[in-house]
């Protein structure tokens, strides 16, 4: 029923984005479309686009820049970027891995891979893990080189990680389809049957993950049990990020932006709503805060920051704008939600009971 219901609400979520789309006298940024926004620990700002567009900044106070990322294989889709220094970084996509060790300024392609991947951790320069479609694979030589993921799996399909975090080289927090969650080293648990889309550990202890139909779930005891939390939403939830173990937001949308926050751990949730311009069609995928004010959120026709906690969103307008491409899915963790995304990703020799079993990248 519960796949069903998501099919159902992404079918009417096209449908109004391009009813939206059809207007005129649109907002300026209709068009718009990212998948993440992250900052590093030397507070530099990125935010990854379609077709290779990577936005930068100094820091969270600007100005933002705009660079293409291109590869042998054409231009990528850009959906996950993570920095374990300030200078190393690793950005993946459409079947793509990208590695700089500059700070972001120059990008190169140290392995090849036929998947599309949809995030990605590492917690030293060399070891990190990589998530997509029906794959989890970890590499210790600096994406050279790469390993699936082991794991005993308990659903009945193969699943879809969406997001994940790791504490170091070894213990790690996985979500993905059908409310599956992934505590490496040991078996997937299902806290819920609705898809998760975003986890944050603020400490080592204490958790979030959150996913469609409003579910937000909460962890003390570093991912080993969830409890669920009452969002008093049925909305669907892409991203979850906390400061601290009690002050944090949630971003979604069904067909225009969502934002909740909390002060107080998850006992209760407050939707904030701002003020989008004249095109208010879009949902947000992603959400990072630099600290307790200054926040951003990004998405389908959506650029916004708050200099309040979250109280308050305007847009910010990056410098230049990608083009949108008629239903383009909300974000990567939604289209491996599909049915059909299988056939649309996957090389055509490949079954989906084998797709785990493969080695992702390859020299």
């Amino acid at each position: 029923m519960f796949g069903m219901q998501g099919r159902v609400n992404r079918i009417c979520r096209v449908i109004v984005l391009l009813l939206g789309v059809a207007q005129t006298g649109v907002w300026a940024q209709r068009g718009f479309y990212a998948s993440q926004v992250y900052f590093n620990a030397a507070g530099k700002g990125f935010v990854l686009g379609d077709s290779g567009r990577l936005y930068t900044a100094p820091s969270a106070a600007g100005p933002w820049s705009m660079q293409v990322l291109s590869r042998a294989k054409g231009v990528p889709d850009l959906h996950g970027v993570h920095f374990p220094t300030a200078d190393v970084g690793y950005i993946v996509g459409s079947t793509t891995l990208l590695k700089t060790v500059d700070g972001g300024q120059t990008w190169t392609e140290p392995a090849s891979t036929p998947f599309i991947l949809g995030d990605v951790f590492f917690t030293s320069e060399k070891k990190g893990t990589a998530t997509g479609l029906f794959v989890a694979s970890y590499t210790e030589d600096g994406g050279m080189e790469w390993s699936n993921v082991s794991y005993s799996v308990t659903a009945s399909n193969p699943t879809s990680f969406h997001d994940l975090v790791y504490f170091n080289d070894t213990d790690g927090v996985l979500v993905g389809n059908n409310g599956e969650i992934l505590k490496t080293p040991g078996e997937s648990i299902h806290p819920t049957p609705n898809d998760l889309k975003g986890v944050s550990f603020p400490t080592r202890e204490v958790g979030y993950a959150v996913g469609e139909n409003g579910t937000i779930l909460k962890t003390t005891d570093g991912g080993v049990t969830w409890k669920p939390q009452a969002s008093g939403s049925e909305e669907d939830f892409a991203d979850v990020f906390f400061l601290n173990a009690n002050l944090g937001w949630v971003v979604g949308g069904f067909s225009s932006p969502a934002i909740f926050k909390t002060a107080d751990g998850g006992a209760t949730w407050t939707e904030y709503k701002g003020s989008y311009g004249s095109f208010p069609y879009g949902s947000l995928n992603s959400v990072v805060f630099t600290d307790a004010n200054t926040g951003f959120a990004v998405g389908i026709n959506f650029f916004l920051t708050t200099t309040d906690g979250g109280v308050t969103w305007k847009t910010a307008p990056a410098p230049q704008l990608s083009l949108y491409r008629g239903n383009r899915p909300a974000s990567l963790r939604q289209s491996m939600q599909d049915g059909d995304a299988l056939g649309r990703m996957l090389p055509s020799s490949t079954r989906p009971d084998q797709a785990r079993q493969r080695v992702i990248f390859a020299r």
